[in-house]
């Protein structure tokens, strides 16, 4: 390989012309020159194998990173995923049930509310808001029916502060 003296770019080594800007390469007899040059020479073709080398280092080191995050996405993060998945597809089944399976004697308790507003607006209102969700459910699996509805309305009641801190947040940011 051998660099244009004009703009650099890399050329096989007998290239008569640069095929990025088209000039024409100096032909020297390397014959006529003193040795000083020769070993001006040397060292210059030194330095190409060394940067070839290099550059086939870091090509190797990309590739073994991009398989080793490609081995980890399908033996980690997809498993994971299936199963959020699932999960998700449960709660949204059991939201979206029909009414005549609804017991409103079970208050809400906000929680997939909560958790999915926390990891949007990233605000501590929404984590007091988590904490009464969370609070709210154990009270109505333990049968603490009044306990569950102030939990509920408590966490209710900071989701919706959290909204609307995010909003004020998100003015005050555009101007």
């Amino acid at each position: 390989m051998k660099r244009c003296p004009f703009c650099g770019t890399k050329n096989k080594t007998n290239a008569q012309f640069c095929f990025q800007c088209g000039e024409k390469f100096c032909i020297v007899d390397v014959r006529s020159k003193p040795d000083a040059d020769l070993r001006d020479r040397d060292s210059f073709f030194r330095k190409e194998k060394i940067n070839d080398a290099a550059e086939k280092i870091g090509v190797g080191l990309w590739s073994f990173l991009t398989s080793a995050f490609s081995w980890l996405s399908r033996n980690a993060f997809v498993p994971l995923g299936r199963a959020a998945l699932r999960g998700a597809n449960a709660g949204i089944g059991r939201a979206f049930a029909p009414s005549e399976t609804w017991n409103p004697t079970r208050p809400p308790n906000f929680l997939y509310w909560a958790l999915v507003q926390t990891l949007i607006t990233r605000l501590p209102f929404s984590t007091v808001g988590v904490v009464y969700a969370i609070l709210a459910k154990s009270a109505r699996s333990d049968g603490k029916y009044d306990a569950a509805v102030k939990n509920a309305e408590r966490a209710r009641t900071w989701l919706f502060v959290d909204l609307c801190a995010w909003f004020v947040f998100a003015l005050l940011r555009r101007s």
